[in-house]
């Protein structure tokens, strides 16, 4: 009888440890988009969105939500390193690179009012050849940079918006929410002309690590 009294006793403590750590988890204050959640996988700490490979990724609402007004914005958490890191120190997986040769990017793509880079960094990406070496990535939040199309404002000089929408997102305060799109795609709508491109892509990454 005492016996089985101990390991009841036992289960009970065991149980209550766990639920313990599981509500402490889940009343923390929840992270920010892109934010670190190393730890948190699985629990509900991340704002509108997931704990994904140590990171909060936008929940699938959420997602839908913003891609109904814009293009993909989805980017990668920026960190700073000598200015600007390249995308393949952005986020480290367990998948080695292709050593085998990627297709040239297309001399000349056709015009797409739907294409956008998702980071202000992509144009020095591209020039460090990341578009044929970080195929995957670079395919899907540089398509403008690496050439995949070609957006109809590619030819103005200057700061300018690529996006007409710019002045409604900024009233929805995504200057700040989606930094790293916006500075690449609404500069002017956002007061960054003060800034040229090497400038606007270090301050990007400085201000996502915040």
């Amino acid at each position: 009888m005492r016996r089985e009294q101990l390991v009841h006793d036992k289960i009970q403590t065991v149980a209550h440890h766990i639920c313990s750590v599981t509500h402490v988890k889940r009343q923390l204050p929840q992270i920010k988009p892109n934010g670190l959640c190393r730890g948190f996988e699985g629990f509900d700490a991340c704002w509108q969105g997931s704990c994904v490979a140590s990171w909060c990724r936008p929940g699938q609402q959420f997602q839908q939500q913003f891609t109904d007004q814009q293009p993909q914005t989805t980017a990668m958490q920026t960190v700073q390193q000598r200015n600007t890191m390249q995308p393949s120190q952005r986020f480290q997986t367990n998948t080695p690179r292709s050593q085998t040769a990627q297709p040239q990017m297309a001399p000349n793509p056709a015009l797409n009012s739907n294409c956008y880079n998702d980071d202000p960094c992509c144009d020095s990406w591209a020039r460090q050849g990341e578009c044929r070496i970080n195929l995957a990535y670079m395919n899907r939040y540089c398509r403008r940079s690496c050439r995949i199309c070609a957006n109809p404002t590619d030819n103005r000089m200057g700061c300018h918006d690529r996006h007409l929408s710019c002045a409604f997102w900024r009233a929805q305060n995504y200057c700040t929410r989606r930094r790293q799109w916006m500075a690449e795609n609404c500069q002017a709508t956002c007061g960054w002309c003060n800034m040229n491109p090497q400038q606007l892509c270090a301050s990007v990454a400085f201000m996502s690590r915040a």
